[in-house]
């Protein structure tokens, strides 16, 4: 007879976290679809929004993904050819390639935001403003101490 896993309290908060974490995301993915995006490539053109308008690296924005790519170059390549960001060589040194978004892919990743903000808005019902500043704490508490 095989023997299950033994419950605990930190077991079941595991649990629960991940099957919120697929719902919510779930949530995203359907929203970025209808906008001819993946979750990946809203993620990315939203760095690019928010970083230097002189681009960043494929390493930096690599480094900053909320979902890691093993691949960012391909994505790179793909989103290229979708109009969305645009490569150039950087003037201080040519060795390096800076991404920018294009107007089309800030154009894109903007026309997601009033959307967003209300699905923003509905989650975590029946929270105030402190239950989710501290949930906010405890999962960066566990964020680090799982990256050890």
């Amino acid at each position: 007879m095989q023997q299950a896993l033994p419950d605990s309290p930190r077991r079941r908060a595991y649990l629960a976290l991940v099957s919120a974490s697929e719902a919510l995301v779930e949530q995203f993915k359907k929203l970025f679809q209808s906008h001819g995006l993946t979750l990946t490539q809203f993620n990315l053109l939203r760095l690019l929004l928010s970083g230097p308008e002189t681009g960043e690296t494929c390493g930096a924005l690599r480094d900053r993904m909320l979902h890691r790519v093993p691949d960012i170059t391909r994505l790179v390549d793909r989103m290229e050819r979708e109009g969305l960001v645009e490569r150039e060589r950087a003037k201080h040194d040519r060795r390096v390639v800076l991404i920018r978004i294009t107007a089309e892919g800030q154009r894109r990743c903007e026309a997601v935001y009033p959307e967003l903000l209300r699905i923003h808005e509905a989650q975590f019902p029946g929270l105030d403003e402190s239950e989710l500043l501290e949930l906010e704490q405890q999962l960066r508490i566990a964020e680090v101490a799982a990256k050890g």
